[in-house]
């Protein structure tokens, strides 16, 4: 008899698979990353078709299968019907989606990143962020909960503090800062003011309102910062990063 378990689960991606049915990726607060078998849910009377919407938070009851664990029932804990009428916060919930695919290790726990997502999640339904101001924060609080945190205090090479420094680059290859003293023109050039926003948006609270810490130009520089971490973590461009960044030239 296949063993059956409960688990809250926010909803990352689904693929159709057959001729109504999906496989489906979950970030699942006991399991992890868990891929399972979604049986007849793009039928328009299925009662499991709302579950498996992308970016949606359900308690569901599953099977443990060979291969794939199946899907039984469920209930929808939220929706975030906001994300889903908002094409902008559609493009950042999937780009964040489909980095979480591919850092997660099936049914390994990571109670905390799970934890976080859904804040970000809700922060970006229930609020109007005018920027990606709660998806950059996301990313780069969970660089420290997965231990790809980069060493940002100082030159790697000489040790001299941020504050010493007047000049230093970030080396991707490296995860850490370099000062223009020690290394080559490689890297990408920082200031005081662009790690100085890094630390505010790695503590920003997602509980509450951080529309007033909005910086276009600061956010646009962190952005790509954030991106050549990534690159380096994933080993690869991230698939939604040129669709992303289309999009917002086209908005230019």
């Amino acid at each position: 008899m296949k063993k059956r378990y409960i688990t809250k689960a926010i909803i990352l991606q689904g693929k159709n698979y057959g001729e109504s049915d999906k496989i489906v990726v979950a970030f699942t607060k006991e399991r992890g990353r868990v891929d399972f078998y979604a049986r007849g849910v793009r039928k328009m009377k299925s009662k499991n078709r709302a579950l498996v919407q992308p970016f949606t938070y359900s308690e569901l009851e599953l099977s443990e299968g060979k291969n794939m664990d199946y899907l039984n029932q469920g209930v929808l804990i939220e929706g975030f019907s906001a994300i889903h009428t908002d094409f902008d916060k559609i493009v950042e919930c999937s780009y964040l989606s489909e980095y979480l695919i591919q850092v997660l290790h099936p049914h390994d726990p990571y109670v905390e990143l799970c934890y976080l997502f859904l804040l970000t999640l809700n922060y970006m339904d229930k609020r109007k962020p005018t920027s990606n101001i709660a998806s950059l924060s996301f990313m780069i609080k969970s660089f420290d909960i997965l231990g790809y945190a980069p060493l940002i205090d100082g030159c790697s090479c000489c040790g001299k503090s941020v504050e010493e420094l007047k000049s230093f680059r970030y080396q991707a290859s490296e995860g850490s800062l370099i000062c223009t003293d020690c290394g080559s023109p490689d890297g990408y050039l920082l200031d005081q003011e662009l790690l100085a926003y890094y630390r505010l948006l790695k503590g920003m609270d997602l509980k509450t309102d951080n529309s007033q810490l909005e910086n276009p130009v600061l956010l646009m520089k962190l952005e790509a910062l954030i991106e050549l971490m990534m690159t380096q973590i994933l080993e690869r461009e991230h698939k939604s990063s040129a669709f992303l960044k289309k999009i917002k030239r086209m908005r230019i």
